[in-house]
């Protein structure tokens, strides 16, 4: 409550909220970064100031903490409050906004509403594209972008996403992302159920992998050769040697010891889809 025996304001006790929130969320201690968030929004309210860069601070701090704890539904309320936070103190037109738009479509994503997630993330690509007059993609919401076009089935305009990130990533000499754009248009090909297309793919992608394994620290997912292997096998009606595959990569990424289970959750749901194709009921359902 003071430094040095001076007493702090109520807005510098909120903002120092707002930190403290986000380191919490940094260092994973989900209920602490919540009731950071939380208490210092308390503080904002009683001063009846809810549009200050301090109070969307918070706003923004609290809907991140939510999503980081999988409180979906809660962070997707928070994110839509500190969004209109800002379009009501003439901050509309900021980046901050657009990244807050932005993890609000991925909030949707979790929740199942693809057709929104779709929607808000184009509306968020359109935005970050009119940023920048040079032209480069902003890497984060071209490849979510791609990503749920490619959950809604829309493969054809996922590979466009992908590709591009691979052009650029290639002029950029970045293998992070030149990897993570090539897993993309691989899975894309899959999709398109094209099987010689998607093993030259593979190829470039296994390549640039081992060249740089950081690919595998991705946000939302595992880069894999052997989800494209499995894909490929699926494609040429090998079922059993797809989920093996399969198999192999969740136990090599200790799925079954509890690790990374949301960024693996894709993988899991592939091997269910093999083992119904091959009448294992009782394995699809565990």
């Amino acid at each position: 409550d003071s430094v040095y025996g001076v007493d702090r304001k109520p807005e510098d006790r909120a903002n120092c909220l707002s930190v403290r929130s986000g380191l919490a969320s940094e260092t994973g201690r989900h209920p602490a970064d919540i009731a950071a968030a939380r208490a210092g929004l308390a503080i904002m309210d009683s001063l009846g100031d809810n549009r200050s860069v301090i109070a969307i601070g918070l706003r923004n701090a609290l809907a991140t903490a939510l999503d980081a704890a999988g409180e979906s539904r809660a962070a997707d309320t928070a994110y839509g409050a500190a969004i209109a936070s800002m379009d009501s103190s003439g901050r509309g037109g900021t980046m901050i906004r657009t990244i807050l738009r932005h993890n609000q479509a991925l909030t949707r994503l979790q929740l199942g509403a693809l057709a929104e997630a779709e929607r808000i993330s184009h509306e968020v690509l359109v935005t970050s594209f009119r940023s920048d007059q040079t032209g480069r993609l902003i890497w984060q919401p071209v490849v979510h972008y791609a990503e749920i076009a490619l959950i809604m089935g829309h493969a054809d305009s996922a590979e466009k996403y992908f590709r591009a990130i691979v052009r650029q990533a290639e002029g950029d000499s970045s293998l992070f992302w030149e990897a993570r754009g090539l897993f993309g248009v691989a899975r894309a090909q899959a999709a398109l159920g094209q099987p010689l297309a998607l093993q030259r793919t593979r190829d470039r992608f296994a390549t640039v992998e081992r060249r740089y394994r950081k690919v595998m620290t991705t946000d939302d997912q595992v880069p894999d050769t052997l989800v494209l292997d499995a894909r490929r096998a699926m494609l040429l009606g090998d079922t059993t040697r797809a989920g093996d595959a399969l198999l192999a990569m969740l136990r090599t990424h200790g799925f079954f010891e509890g690790k990374d289970r949301s960024r693996l959750r894709p993988v899991a749901l592939l091997l269910g889809t093999c083992d119904l194709a091959l009448g294992r009921d009782s394995a699809a359902l565990d």
